[in-house]
């Protein structure tokens, strides 16, 4: 039966039916066109990116980025912020965005036949909101909110506090939400400069997904989606270099609530693909060695997880789980000793072959979707410069081997580069906390 799996997870078998090549362009103007058709669907998933995040925000206006993207849904000349609501759910479909560190996206997702109001609104927020003063005043005080539910969210804020550990004073490392006091002073002014700065046909790409056919894509971007062509380059720092680091912060909680993890590489880097099949290794799903060990095993944790996030100049590889803080060295212990085990043993056997069809099949399933499947090209296109077919990523997986890992383990399981961030009851002993885990940290290479 092993044998069987083994073939059909590495062969084109997998992939047959998502394995038509998705397709791009480049517009005269700039603006980079993404597709992926699906002929077999009724729906398509329509984003509008923009190469652009919080890395972006200045100092004094951290949070703009973020803010811009709540303003582009609270009115244009034709819509108020109701009928830019109503407009696709009233059909079924669905409207939203994001930010994040380096990309904002603004996406639909349509019935193919709806596909034309889908378009119709995208570019109407786009290119007419109003910016009211009225509606920016109101939706400052939602935008407070949004981070004070991150402050009483400890499960939400370690995360935010891993970020500013790791990096610093590094635009990266800030809180894509901003902070109470930049968001509160922000004005139409500071908006409108900031848009015209960053949202230009140079950092934007169209990226869609389902019963779309690329060439009717490039001709409705070309009618509908008007930006400036002009581009200002943004403003980069030099990633600070990690150092072995421990951060606390008290909240009235009964838990702690930990992140453990490291600097990684930056998207393009060749240890990516190692790094995912580590990654799928340590803590995804309940297989996991650290769900295993640390939850089924002991029951020292209810939700425990590792991660791997990668940008365009650096990456992340984190461990985050929630205990009793009276067990909190003996989970810090045990999610190092899985570092070390992998960079001194290895895999065991037959766990490499196990992982890596996990990662591939999560990878086809969440494929299944258009909505992530026109995130995956836009992301492609994004950092990677270039579409990949699902066989190329799933042969890329299959080549990684144990020795691959063992070298990823020992260049990112560094001692030295380390971040402990936690989110900890009132009290608890700071000091003699820091120095036990600080002691722990510095000891686990041995």
């Amino acid at each position: 039966m092993q044998k069987s799996l083994s073939s059909s997870l590495s062969s084109k078998g997998l992939s047959q039916s998502l394995a038509r090549s998705p397709q791009e362009s480049v517009l005269e103007n700039g603006i980079r066109v993404v597709t992926d058709y699906i002929p077999y669907v009724r729906s398509v998933c329509l984003g509008v990116w923009v190469t652009s995040g919080s890395t972006d925000d200045s100092p004094s206006q951290r949070g703009i980025s973020h803010f811009l993207e709540h303003m582009f849904f609270k009115g244009t000349a034709r819509r108020d912020a109701f009928q830019i609501a109503h407009s696709l759910e009233s059909l079924g479909g669905k409207l939203n965005a994001f930010t994040s560190k380096d990309v904002t996206c603004y996406y639909a997702r349509i019935l193919d036949e709806h596909l034309p109001v889908a378009i119709d609104v995208l570019s109407d927020i786009l290119t007419n909101s109003i910016f009211s003063p009225k509606e920016i005043e109101k939706e400052k005080r939602v935008v407070i909110e949004e981070i004070r539910n991150v402050q009483d969210s400890p499960d939400e804020l370690v995360h935010e506090l891993f970020f500013q550990s790791l990096y610093e004073t590094h635009p990266i490392g800030v809180s894509t939400l901003g902070e109470e006091q930049t968001v509160s002073r922000l004005c139409r002014d500071d908006l409108l400069k900031h848009k015209d700065r960053l949202y230009n046909t140079q950092n934007m790409v169209i990226a869609a997904a389902g019963n779309i056919e690329h060439e009717k894509m490039v001709e409705v971007t070309l009618a509908n989606f008007h930006f400036p062509e002009s581009s200002a380059p943004s403003d980069s720092q030099s990633i600070p270099v990690p150092t072995l680091k421990i951060k606390q912060v008290k909240k009235d909680i009964s838990q702690v609530h930990l992140c453990l993890g490291i600097q990684a590489c930056p998207y393009r880097a060749p240890q990516r693909y190692p790094l995912l099949v580590l990654d799928t290794l340590l803590g995804t799903g309940m297989s996991s060695r650290l769900f295993q060990n640390i939850r089924e095993k002991l029951g020292l944790a209810y939700s425990v997880y590792s991660y791997l996030q990668l940008f365009q100049q650096t990456g992340l590889f984190g461990v985050y789980l929630a205990t009793d803080p009276a067990k909190l060295t003996k989970a810090v212990e045990l999610i190092l000793n899985e570092f070390v085990s992998i960079k001194k043993k290895g895999l065991a056997k037959d766990e490499l072959f196990f992982t890596k069809s996990q990662l591939k099949g999560n990878l086809v399933l969440t494929l299944e979707n258009t909505s992530n499947r026109m995130i995956r090209i836009a992301e492609q296109e994004i950092y990677d410069g270039q579409l990949h077919l699902l066989d190329e990523t799933i042969a890329a997986i299959d080549a990684v081997s144990e020795e691959q890992i063992q070298q990823v383990a020992h260049w990112l399981f560094d001692p030295e580069r380390l971040c402990l961030t936690l989110v900890e009851p009132q009290q608890i002993d700071e000091q003699k906390t820091e120095q036990g885990l600080m002691e722990i940290l510095k000891n686990s290479s041995r």
